[in-house]
């Protein structure tokens, strides 16, 4: 990518004829505001100026006024500032013939000034002259077009606080886009539908805008790299609010008042009467889900006032705030809406009401007198809702407001927000939070007399990680015996050697259920994939090396049998998880409202990525460091680890699984949420005591091995399965893997199985004999293969506990262990090796493996070599008992990060006792009646 150029590095006054009021609160200024003078050209004006015309500039310090000194055409205007005119002209820079000179007028903040002092600039023809808002801005200009995204940071750590609308002038190219602040730096992205920002002038207005001046700002890649030239320059000015500087006498002179502390935006007025007990107000858009008839609750505006359209010329009230009054039998109670897009009556695939268009928009909720909000809880009327939170009317966050609502949620789904910080009489408001559309069928405000108390005060201690309990794994948590499930079908092998899937299916479709398919001894051709879709299903031969399924396909196939089907959860209601720290290893979380779970719901800890902790990891480099590498983001590391609800304490919400990866702890590392959600899956299947083959082309051969890939790759992959089991299997000669735990697989037991003679390139993809992909709470137990790569493998975000046990490798090409992108929480508990076990940053291998696990144990394992190293953040690696080489992860990494983190060391090259935790850990487990699933 090529640099950015800085031709303009200068901050420009900008002046914006908004309509929108400003509700950030100033801040106190900490000295006097500098002189101004400014040039006017009067072709923007209904006339030329006159000898003593005002110009008026507000900021919090006071009025500083200016008269204009000559007659003619254009004038300065400097000095005590007279009213005489006759109308109000609200100036900008884009104006025609209006001239700011960003040399001369300036508003000059302290370097030791945290904040502004609100400005706004008004020109007087009137007796009453009234002030519009000024915003700052940033003027630069592109040399390249190349450019996919921009980012603007101070040098010495400050805050940008809003967003920014970015103006790009070059040539007949006008587009304006919009993009959040976040933290510490503002990124500016091209329009939709470009994938560069133009080359030429920009022009960025900021509003509301929070960043100190006399500091040194940059402009950088989107790698991070700065760019030819810095952009060092005071701010000169910053919002402004609309002010009303009263009557003014002609030809008088006006005292300038001392300064005073700026109290921020005024509060709603609080409205009567008075409540002195709970109660609720129900804001109803529609009567029922199903229907579409309005039941509008407001005395005014009426309904015909209402539009059905939106986001165009003709939308309810767009741009400005709008008072809506509920009927006297709902006390007669006022809220306000604001919408860039306007109002609109909801139609088609959505019902209720609807509003927004940008960042900020808001529902302005009654302020009640003698009365906290305490809970809202909003329906939601339209399936492509976008995300929002409450604030108080202000701007500032309220515990218990940040919960969101998720893109795309279900039309009728209900989000609530318990107001912990919520103060007596006062207004809050739900506002867009990325510049959605939101829609509504109800809204439901609860009021109390008291404010509930914050939860989140008791769980700010901050306990150690341990050690998981990786005992709840496998068929029904290892506390049941895998069945022997009643033979309901037998089937022979045709005589002819005809194909065999047909009749397979058939009998896996039909039997009756709980019930075993028996496959009686002989080989079976298979010419594709076998599919179990029905729960209680079993196949099961008369043993390894007797009953043989042989696959015969001349392609690549995937695989001979699949179990499950493929379908991914759906997520619901994200609720917070309150805990300061929750520490790997806790069987507990504790959330906002746990009166939203019960005992026995299926549950998701969900832990969104953010950019802090993949910069904290390094992840974010890849791309730089390693040429073809890809970055991490942010979209894609949100990690999700399935539970069922035990018990629930107060706010503490007891799970059937360890927490394997912790929440919480940096701030810039994000919160944790709890959901509840469904995922479509069959149970109690089997495969067992049996044989798969598959052929290939004994011609292609390189050395003594055999690389034909034109054939199934792999014998048996687990989709969205629960309770179910793999045993007493034996493969041949599949180039990918023996047994795949698959997407949506859980609670599966893979035991005495056995993966020989692969037949594949050796290269990356090919020969994963047992393999975790996408698997929650399995087992792999007492397993061997011979001539595999990667032989007992973790994939990408592989969400544990997980667990290997007595499983060996002979003749194995390449290291085993997690392989890429940070699978978490799980055991290698006696696996043995003759090559390395690695748990270990890969950096740029592959097209950008990384770390490949967090929270790992290595028990009692036997390798060649051995590297255990923990993540830069968030997380450990242990390393107990195991005897090998221990080596640093790389001879040399190809990049400048130097050594990483050493993992956990205990007892190398020494085996401890108890010789296996997994069994160690569920005999103590069971023998305290802790049992899951019995």
């Amino acid at each position: 990518m090529k640099r950015l150029s800085l031709l303009v590095p200068i901050i420009a006054v900008m002046a914006a004829a908004c309509t929108r009021p400003e509700e950030k609160e100033p801040e106190t200024p900490s000295s006097k505001d500098a002189a101004i003078q400014l040039t006017l050209s009067s072709d923007s004006f209904r006339g030329p100026f006159s000898k003593g015309d005002a110009v008026s500039v507000l900021d919090n310090t006071g009025n500083h006024k200016f008269v204009s000194e000559a007659d003619g055409a254009s004038a300065s205007f400097s000095g005590q500032a007279y009213a005489k005119a006759l109308e109000r002209i609200v100036i900008s820079p884009y104006t025609p013939g209006a001239v700011f000179d960003t040399d001369s007028i300036m508003v000059s903040v302290p370097a030791e000034q945290k904040g502004f002092n609100p400005i706004s600039v008004g020109y007087g023809k009137t007796q009453t002259i009234r002030m519009q808002p000024v915003t700052a801005g940033l003027s630069f200009t592109l040399k390249s077009s190349d450019v996919s995204s921009i980012k603007i940071e101070g040098a010495a750590g400050e805050s940008f606080t809003g967003s920014a609308k970015i103006s790009l002038n070059t040539g007949s190219n006008s587009v304006s886009v919009v993009s959040k602040a976040n933290g510490k730096a503002l990124t500016l992205l091209p329009p939709d539908g470009q994938e560069t920002l133009a080359a030429g002038e920009h022009k960025v207005s900021i509003l509301p805008v929070s960043f100190p001046s006399g500091v040194k700002y940059t402009i950088t890649h989107r790698n991070g790299k700065t760019n030819s030239g810095e952009l060092t320059a005071e701010i000169r000015a910053s919002i402004g609010v609309l002010s009303d500087l009263g009557d003014i006498e002609a030809g008088a002179g006006i005292e300038e008042p001392e300064p005073e502390p700026e109290p921020g935006p005024d509060a709603p007025a609080v409205q009567t009467p008075e409540r002195s007990e709970p109660f609720d107000l129900e804001l109803v858009f529609l009567e029922t889900p199903e229907s579409t008839t309005f039941l509008w609750p407001f005395a005014s505006p009426a309904l015909t006032e209402i539009s059905g359209t939106f986001n165009n010329d003709k939308g309810s009230f767009r741009g400005v705030e709008k008072e809506f009054k509920l009927n006297d039998e709902q006390g007669g109670y006022v809220f306000k809406v604001f919408a860039t897009s306007g109002v609109a009556k909801n139609s088609g695939s959505h019902q209720g009401f609807k509003f927004g268009g940008a960042p900020g928009d808001y529902i302005l909720l009654p302020a009640i007198k003698g009365a906290y909000l305490t809970r809202i809880t909003w329906t939601i009327g339209g399936t492509n809702t976008y995300g929002a939170t409450v604030v108080r009317f202000d701007g500032k966050a309220v515990e218990g407001g940040e919960v969101l609502a998720p893109n795309g949620t279900t039309l009728g789904k209900a989000l609530t927000w318990i107001l912990y910080g919520s103060e007596k009489e006062t207004a809050y408001k739900i506002q867009s939070g990325d510049g959605g559309i939101l829609h509504f069928q109800k809204l439901l405000l609860h009021y109390e007399t008291e404010a509930p108390a914050d939860p989140s005060s008791k769980y700010q201690e901050i306990a150690p990680d341990q050690i998981p309990d990786f005992s709840r794994v496998g068929y029904h948590y290892g506390d049941r015996d895998i069945p022997d499930i009643p033979v309901k079908m037998t089937l022979e092998a045709p005589a002819d050697g005809a194909d065999a899937t047909a009749l397979i299916q058939n009998a896996l479709n039909t039997v009756e259920t709980p019930g075993a398919v028996l496959l009686k001894a002989g080989t079976y051709n298979i010419s594709d994939i076998i599919r179990f879709t029905r729960s209680g299903v079993v196949l099961r031969g008369e043993g390894q090396d007797k009953t043989i399924l042989y696959g015969t396909a001349t392609t690549q196939i995937g695989r001979i049998l699949q179990m499950g089907a493929t379908a991914d959860f759906s997520p619901g209601t994200m609720n917070e998880i309150i805990a300061r720290y929750v520490p790997v290893g806790q069987m507990w979380v504790p959330v906002r409202n746990p009166e939203k779970f019960s005992v026995g719901d299926r549950v998701w800890i969900y832990r969104p990525a953010t950019g802090a902790w993949l910069d904290a990891l390094h992840m974010r480099e890849l791309a730089a460091l390693y040429p073809e590498n890809v970055d991490w983001t942010t979209d894609e590391y949100g990690i999700y680890w399935e539970r069922k609800v035990m018990k629930i304490e107060d706010e503490k919400i007891w799970l059937d699984n360890p927490v394997v990866m912790c929440i919480g702890g940096d701030e810039s590392y994000g919160k944790g949420y709890l959901c509840k959600g469904s995922w479509k899956r069959i149970s109690e299947c089997g495969i067992e005591n049996l044989s798969l083959d598959t052929r290939y082309d004994e011609s292609k051969k390189s050395g003594s091995d055999y690389i034909d890939e034109d054939h199934v790759w792999s014998a048996i992959v687990v989709y969205a399965t629960e309770h179910g089991w793999v045993r007493n299997i034996t493969t041949r000669h599949f180039a990918l893997s023996c047994v795949n735990l698959a997407k949506g697989s859980k609670n599966i037991t893979v035991e005495n199985c056995t993966s020989l003679s692969p037949v594949s390139s050796v290269e990356g993809g090919r020969r994963y004999a047992f393999h975790f992909s996408n698997s929650q709470l399995c087992l792999i137990k007492d397993c061997f293969c011979d001539g595999d790569r990667h032989q007992y493998v973790c994939g990408s975000r592989v969400s544990g506990p997980n667990v290997f046990l007595r499983c060996t490798a002979t003749n194995a090409r390449a290291d085993a262990g997690p392989h890429q992108r940070w699978a978490s929480g799980v055991l290698y508990d006696n696996v043995k090796t003759n090559h390395q076990l690695n748990v270990r940053d890969r950096g740029g291998s592959g097209t950008g493996h990384g770390w490949t696990g967090v929270n790992f144990v290595l028990y009692n394992c036997e390798a060649s070599k051995l590297c255990v190293q923990s993540p830069w953040v968030t997380g450990q690696n242990w390393c107990i008992g195991c005897k090998g080489t221990k080596w640093a992860g790389s001879d040399s990494y190809k990049d400048s990060l130097g050594p990483r983190p050493d993992g956990i060391w205990q007892s190398h090259g020494t085996k401890v006792s108890p010789e296996s935790l997994y069994e160690d850990q569920l005999a103590k487990r069971h023998a305290a009646g802790g049992y899951i699933d019995k």
